[in-house]
């Protein structure tokens, strides 16, 4: 089973909640699409920290960009 992040926007929620889909097309589809939303929603928070540490320098940017993408 795959886990949906929390922050998912409802859209994305419905595409991967909805009752007539079958599973197994939820299943075809979870390779691209399904990675394609994880980057969005990890740009968005990649966005947000950014915009939080603006004026500060750059290696705490991409520290902070670096622990949201799980790389450090």
């Amino acid at each position: 089973m795959v886990e949906l992040p929390a922050d998912m926007d409802e859209d994305d929620f419905s595409f991967w909640t909805h009752p007539n889909r079958p599973q197994r097309l939820r299943m075809i589809a979870c390779g691209s699409h399904f990675a394609n939303r994880i980057i969005k929603i990890r740009s968005r928070r990649i966005d947000g920290a950014v915009k939080e540490t603006s004026g500060l320098n750059l290696d705490a940017v991409m520290n902070e960009a670096f622990r949201l993408l799980g790389l450090q």
